[in-house]
C-alpha cells in the first residue's frame, strides 16, 4: 500500500506565504531600533515651552506608531544649547533624538562657546511644523495695538523693555529686527528660560513677550496677556481676532516663523535614519496628530529629511551673512 502526503491547497498555501511575508514586513518596519529600549525626545526648553509641547505631541504619536515607549526629557538653558549639545553626546542609535527649533542653528554661529556644529554633529529626521511668533504684551500695559506700541515706544524711548529667551534665539533677534524697523527704543531683559520669561510678562516684570504664539496662547485666551500681532502673513487659527504684524504695524509681507524638527546624532546608521523618518511622516499624517498640533497655536508642515536638511543649511547661511553684515 501506497503512503501519500496529504495535499495542501494551493491557494491556502500561496496565501499563507503572502500572509507571512505581510506579517514580517510589518515586524521589521521599524526593526532598527531596540523593542527593549525606550525612544528619548529631548526637549532643550523648559516644559510649556513651544518646543516642550510640540516634543509632548509627537512623543504620544510617534510611541504609538513605532510601538515603542517614548518619553520627553527637558534639558533647557543656555537658549537651547544645553540640551543640544547633550543629544550630540549620545549614543547614534535612534533611541536619543532632538526638538531642533531656528536657535539650534543660529545659536552655534552667533556665539563662540558653543560645542556642537548643528549640521555636522546632527542628522536631519525631518521638519514637524512651523509657529509664527506674536507679540504679547503684559495686560496692564495701555496699549491695545502696535500702532499704540510704536507711539508710546517713541514717545518714551528706552523705557518699555521686552523679555528674550538669550542671544541667537527668535525672541531677541526677531525683536531686535523689528524694533529697527518700526524705529522703536525698547530695552532687552534677557531670560535663561521661556517659562520665567512667560511668568514675568504675565505678572508686569517685564512688558512684552516676542515669542511664538503657542507660549503665550492660553495666556492670551485667559486674558492674563495682550496679544498685538502675529508674525504670519494671514492671521491664524489659534489667534484669530489678533491682526497680522504686516497689517497692523503696515508691514506688507512681513513674516516671522520658527520651524520646528526632528534631528539625531551624527552615525546615526541610515537605516535608523529612515526607520525615523517614515514613523515621522507617518504619525504627521494622522488625523489626531493634526489636530494636537493646530491645538497647541502650530502649522503642521513635515518634510523629508533631505529637505529639513537644506532648511537648517539655508538657516545657518542667513544667520552668518546676518552676523557678517552685523559686524561692518
Amino acid at each position: 500500500m501506497t503512503s501519500r502526503t496529504p495535499s495542501f491547497p494551493r491557494r491556502a498555501c500561496l496565501a499563507l506565504i503572502t500572509a507571512s511575508l505581510g506579517l514580517l514586513g510589518a515586524t521589521s518596519t521599524w526593526a532598527q531600533l531596540s523593542p527593549n529600549k525606550p525612544l528619548r525626545i529631548v526637549s532643550p526648553y523648559s516644559a510649556g515651552s513651544g518646543v516642550d509641547m510640540i516634543a509632548r505631541v509627537y512623543a504620544k504619536h510617534l510611541g504609538e506608531v513605532l510601538n515603542l515607549p517614548t518619553i520627553v526629557e527637558n534639558r533647557d538653558g543656555a537658549g537651547g544649547m544645553i540640551g543640544s549639545a547633550y543629544v550630540a553626546k549620545q549614543p547614534a542609535d535612534g533611541h536619543t533624538i532632538l526638538v531642533a527649533t531656528t536657535p539650534f542653528v543660529v545659536g552655534p554661529i552667533s556665539q563662540s562657546n558653543t560645542s556642537y556644529d548643528p549640521l555636522k554633529d546632527f542628522v536631519a529626521l525631518g521638519q514637524l511644523a512651523v509657529n509664527p511668533l506674536a507679540m504679547t504684551i503684559t495686560s496692564s500695559l495701555p496699549i491695545k495695538s502696535m500702532t499704540d506700541l510704536v507711539a508710546y515706544a517713541k514717545a518714551h524711548p528706552g523705557k518699555l523693555t521686552y523679555a528674550s529667551s538669550g542671544p541667537g534665539t527668535p525672541s531677541q533677534l526677531e525683536m531686535e529686527a523689528l524694533k529697527a524697523r518700526l524705529g522703536m527704543d525698547i530695552r532687552e531683559i534677557p531670560y535663561k528660560s521661556n517659562a520665567q520669561a512667560l511668568a514675568d510678562t504675565i505678572g508686569g516684570t517685564v512688558d512684552m513677550y516676542y515669542t511664538v504664539q503657542s507660549t503665550g496662547l492660553s495666556n492670551v485666551q485667559a486674558g492674563k496677556l495682550r496679544a498685538l500681532g502675529v508674525g504670519a502673513l494671514k492671521r491664524t487659527t489659534a489667534m484669530p481676532d489678533t491682526p497680522t504684524i504686516a497689517e497692523a504695524a503696515n508691514l506688507p509681507g512681513y513674516e516671522s516663523l520658527v520651524w520646528y524638527g526632528l534631528v539625531a546624532p551624527a552615525g546615526t546608521p541610515p537605516a535608523v535614519v529612515k526607520t525615523l523618518s517614515d514613523a515621522i511622516l507617518k504619525a504627521s499624517s494622522r488625523p489626531e496628530a493634526i489636530e494636537d498640533i493646530k491645538k497647541i497655536g502650530f502649522e503642521p508642515m513635515p518634510t523629508s529629511p533631505d529637505a529639513f536638511a537644506k532648511i537648517m543649511a539655508k538657516e545657518a547661511e542667513k544667520a552668518t551673512a546676518a552676523l557678517r553684515a552685523a559686524k561692518k
